[in-house]
């Protein structure tokens, strides 16, 4: 779709492009770089719901999911992570309706978004006045260079698995 933000995403905030999945970095994180980072996971196919996904998308998502984790653990020393899906915030637009999976790093140690509590996030109507957290360019290359090797490596597993070769 055209004026979807995920099917046409901004091109600095792409981390990793696949074949049919995205790993992004929020415009705006909810949870700061400092107190563990946030990265998206995105389908490329414009859909809604988990539902909608085939059984090989589902995987695929998932792994791309453990790949934003790693590089949070590795670059921004996330010790824990929360997994959110989303796809129906713009109920009041559904054309714009995209399903992703965000990918919260958390740290003992953090100031904006304590351990070991929900996280909490700014209502819609009150985004505009809310502070607006941002990677800076060193830490989105970082990002980028550590989630594109984690990709291939990836990749390169998947491809070396034989079927039926777990028990």
């Amino acid at each position: 779709m055209s004026d979807c933000g995920f099917c046409n995403p901004t091109s600095s905030l792409l981390l990793v492009e696949g074949r049919e999945r995205l790993l992004l970095a929020p415009e705006r994180l909810h949870v700061a770089a400092f107190d563990g980072g946030h990265v998206l996971v995105v389908p490329r196919r414009h859909l809604a719901t988990r539902a909608e996904l085939l059984p090989d998308e589902v995987l695929e998502m998932w792994r791309l999911s453990l790949v934003g984790a790693r590089a949070l653990s590795t670059l921004l020393s996330a010790e824990w992570f929360n997994y959110q899906e989303n796809g129906n915030w713009t109920v009041d637009e559904p054309r714009h309706r995209h399903l992703h999976l965000h990918v919260y790093g958390r740290r003992r140690d953090s100031t904006l978004q304590p351990f070991g509590e929900a996280l909490r996030f700014p209502l819609k109507r009150d985004l505009a006045a809310s502070p607006s957290v941002s990677y800076s360019t060193e830490q989105l290359g970082f990002l980028r260079e550590y989630s594109l090797r984690a990709a291939r490596e990836a990749l390169q597993s998947m491809a070396s698995e034989e079927p039926g070769a777990r028990g």
